[in-house]
């Protein structure tokens, strides 16, 4: 009878603890806490929340984000509102890249660092070819909400 509350318990104690900081000002992902000098108070200079969250790429926000992928851990996609199309190379630094849509963008995918589809409202899709994102006909005009790129020209 006691396993049920703790399987239970134990994931919600993680998504808990995820946030937090670690007494050396650590955060769980490998930043650091802006705060961890100053625990009550954001320090000067960050641009983070009051409670300890901090943007590590603000260029990103502002732009509705909604879905990620990454070909590996470093080399990731970000795609989101009005078209909005972000790639990092590195994993740390951020650039927008131009999209042939101002739809919002909902679902990402790909089949290698050359082969990334992207789809969204009104039936939009999207090619990344390793040079630049191109439209491609959906045939419908319904949102699109998922991508699954399995192997170079089968998504």
């Amino acid at each position: 009878m006691l396993a049920r509350p703790l399987r239970t318990l134990v994931p919600v104690l993680l998504l808990a603890l995820a946030g937090c900081p670690r007494r050396n000002g650590a955060t769980p992902d490998g930043g650091v806490d802006a705060r961890a000098e100053t625990p009550n108070a954001v320090a000067a200079g960050t641009d983070c929340s009051p409670d300890r969250w901090c943007k590590s790429a603000p260029e990103l926000t502002g732009n509705g984000l909604h879905a990620v992928w990454g070909s590996v851990a470093t080399d990731l996609w970000v795609i989101g509102g009005v078209g909005a199309i972000f790639h990092s190379p590195d994993g740390k630094s951020w650039t927008r890249i131009d999209s042939p849509t101002k739809a919002p963008l909902f679902g990402i995918h790909g089949a290698s660092p050359v082969d990334v589809w992207a789809v969204g409202d009104a039936g939009t899709i999207l090619h990344w070819d390793g040079h630049a994102w191109s439209a491609s006909p959906s045939g419908v005009r319904t949102p699109l909400l998922a991508a699954w790129a399995h192997d170079p020209g089968d998504a």
